[in-house]
């Protein structure tokens, strides 16, 4: 039963269109990173990653490390009927660490 990282990462991603947008108007008005900041609400920290790396990363390579997946798919088989805060408690994790992992 794998946890859906992915979901967290699309929801805060800018599409690559727009990255495109924003670095062609940084250059074409030779703005600096303050001035694209105050105009497109990009910190200039994202904007130097864009430099660097332009496509998004679809996938994480890195395995979860708040909870293990086997123990949850355990406890899911000997407690199906198990609320979520349930689990929360038994694992002491976030309840976004759960629901991630059930999605």
């Amino acid at each position: 039963m794998p946890c859906i990282i992915e979901v967290i990462f699309l929801q805060f991603m800018y599409p690559l269109v727009i990255r495109k947008k924003i670095l062609a108007v940084k250059e074409r008005d030779k703005l600096t990173l303050e001035q694209v900041d105050k105009r497109f609400d990009v910190h200039p920290r994202t904007i130097l990653r864009w430099k660097k790396r332009i496509n998004p990363k679809l996938k994480r390579n890195k395995p979860a490390t708040k909870i293990d997946i086997n123990l949850l798919g355990r406890d899911a088989e000997e407690n199906p009927d198990s609320f979520q805060y349930e689990r929360v408690k038994r694992f002491n994790v976030s309840p976004d660490t759960i629901s991630l992992c059930f999605t």
